[in-house]
C-alpha cells in the first residue's frame, strides 16, 4: 500500500500524508487458494506455509450453485464470494451518461435524452463547505472546534451517500436491464482551472455513483476523450462554448450536453460518427437542428427544422 501511495505522490497524484491502515484485511485470488472435501486452503508460501478453513457443514454449501470466487478474510471473518456463470440477465439495451457538475446527462435511441439533476447534492456539499468555513480560522486555536468540524464531515458524507444510494436505486429501476455507461473522469487531471472551478469538480460525486451503480447495474467505463468536442453527426471536432454545440462542418446545432451523451454511446456500442447513423438515432424522437437556423417551434417543415426537445427530466428525490 505505502509503495503504491508513492508511486503517485511521485506522478503528483497523491498528497504529502502517508495512507493509514483502518480496517486491516486481504483478498486472496482464486489462483493462491484450493478448495477440496469442504476444507479451503489457502497458501502463504508454496508448499511450506497454509491456513485451513473447514467449510463442510456451512449452510451455504448445499444452496449456492455457483463457483467460488475471491476470498475476503479479516481479522475476525472469512468472507466467500461465488460467480454465477450461466445465470444471463436479458439486456434492455444500453444508455450512455455525461457526467456533468450538476447533471446527469443519458442517452438512448429507445428512451432518448433522459437528464437527472444533481443540484440538490452539490447543494449538500456546499452548505458544508459554508459551514466549515466560518470555524476553520478559528479551529487551530480552539481544540473543541475540531470536534465539530470533524462532525460536520461525517453528516455531509452521510447525507451525500444517503442521497446518491437512493439515485443510483432509482436510476436501475428506472431502467431495468439496461448497461449503463459512464465516462472514466479522473478528478486530479481537472484541477487546472480557477479556484471556484476546482472547488466545483471536488463536490461531485461521479466515483461514488459510478461504484454504486456498478452493484445495482450493469456498467461500462467509457473514454472521456473529446467527448464534448467531437461532434456526433459528423465527427468533426469543435471548440464548443456555451451550453449550445455548433458544429462548423455540418451545421450541426445540439446541446452540448446531449452531444457528449450521443458520443458516449457510440463509444459503447463501437460505432463511428456518421450523417446516415445519426439519422437513424434521431428517427424516433427530436432534439436537434439539422441547419444552422434556430428552431422555430411553430415551423410544420420538420425535415429541415425539427423542434427542440425538452430532456426527460428525471429528479427522483
Amino acid at each position: 500500500m505505502v509503495k503504491s501511495w508513492r508511486r503517485s505522490y511521485v506522478k503528483g497524484e497523491r498528497t504529502r500524508v502517508k495512507p493509514i491502515v483502518r480496517k486491516r484485511f486481504v483478498r486472496i485470488k482464486e489462483t493462491l487458494y484450493s478448495f477440496k472435501d469442504g476444507k479451503i486452503r489457502v497458501s502463504i508460501k508454496p508448499y511450506e506455509e497454509y491456513l485451513e478453513f473447514d467449510v463442510s457443514k456451512a449452510w451455504f454449501l448445499s444452496r449456492v450453485k455457483g463457483e467460488m470466487g475471491e476470498l475476503i478474510l479479516n481479522e475476525k471473518y472469512l468472507t466467500i464470494t461465488f460467480r454465477f456463470k450461466g445465470r444471463k440477465d436479458e439486456t434492455a439495451g444500453r444508455i450512455a451518461w455525461d457526467c456533468n457538475e450538476k447533471s446527469l446527462d443519458g442517452f438512448s435511441p429507445g428512451t432518448g435524452w433522459t437528464r437527472i439533476d444533481l443540484t440538490r447534492l452539490f447543494h449538500i456539499h456546499r452548505v458544508y463547505e459554508i459551514k466549515r468555513r466560518r470555524i476553520q480560522r478559528k479551529a487551530s486555536k480552539k481544540s473543541s472546534l475540531r470536534r465539530v468540524l470533524a462532525k460536520y464531515s461525517k453528516r455531509e458524507k452521510d447525507r451525500a451517500d444517503d442521497f446518491i444510494h437512493k439515485l443510483t436505486t432509482s436510476i436501475a429501476r428506472r431502467f431495468k436491464g439496461y448497461i449503463h455507461g459512464f465516462e472514466g473522469l479522473r478528478k486530479n487531471g481537472m484541477l487546472k482551472g480557477s479556484r471556484g472551478h476546482n472547488r466545483n469538480v471536488s463536490k461531485s460525486d461521479w466515483g461514488a455513483i459510478i461504484t454504486l451503480m456498478g452493484y445495482k447495474a450493469g456498467t461500462v467505463i467509457l473514454n472521456p476523450k473529446n467527448s464534448t468536442k467531437r461532434c456526433s453527426r459528423c465527427g468533426m471536432i469543435n471548440a464548443p462554448k456555451g451550453a449550445l454545440y455548433t458544429c462548423g462542418k455540418c451545421g450541426l446545432r445540439i446541446d452540448r450536453q446531449l452531444n457528449a451523451a450521443i458520443n458516449l454511446y457510440l463509444q459503447m456500442e463501437g460505432l463511428p460518427s456518421s450523417l446516415k447513423l445519426f439519422n437513424e438515432l434521431m428517427r424516433g424522437w427530436r432534439g436537434f437542428t439539422q441547419t444552422g437556423e434556430e428552431a422555430d417551434e411553430g415551423f410544420d417543415e420538420l425535415e429541415r427544422s425539427p423542434r427542440l426537445m425538452n430532456p426527460q427530466s428525471y429528479i427522483c428525490l
